[in-house]
């Protein structure tokens, strides 16, 4: 860990109130929750291209799109998410957005190839009962699009 890296998580404890800080971690939890019961069912769609796809035949079941926010990442990648994102806006599909392409990946335990940054996954089949559903989607209707930070 360098030093950057430790004062830039010492400043986003300083920011936050601890009420803040427990509802972020509950946020965390409730997503790693939420990803470990979609990949054991296979809910979970990898990638912009099959997230894309996925939209296109199968928009019923969509039940949350996870986006990684990276204004590094390719121009061509960033202008899919936005098209993703704003699909999912108007078909009324909650979007989180996470700051590490590297922690979702490890997250969802996504056991193909790696052969580019994953940027984009989609969770199928949300059951609405689960008390980890209900507050990732309540943390994702809180705002457009929040960023939830899993790093």
């Amino acid at each position: 860990m360098t030093q950057e890296t430790t004062e830039s998580e010492t400043d986003e404890f300083r920011e936050e109130n601890m009420g803040d800080m427990v509802h972020r971690l509950k946020v965390r939890w409730a997503l790693q929750e939420v990803l470990h019961q979609a990949q054991v069912n296979g809910h979970l769609v990898y990638g912009v291209h099959d997230a894309a796809n996925e939209l296109a035949v199968d928009l019923g079941t969509i039940g949350l799109c996870l986006l990684v926010e990276n204004p590094r990442a390719d121009p061509g990648i960033q202008v899919h998410c936005r098209l993703i994102e704003a699909y999912c806006w108007e078909c009324a599909i909650p979007v989180v957005k996470v700051n590490s392409s590297h922690k979702l990946y490890e997250m969802t335990k996504h056991h193909g190839a790696l052969r580019e940054p994953l940027h984009c996954v989609l969770v199928k089949n949300l059951p609405a009962q689960v008390e980890s559903v209900s507050t990732l989607l309540q943390f994702a209707r809180h705002s457009p699009a929040p960023l939830l930070k899993i790093t």
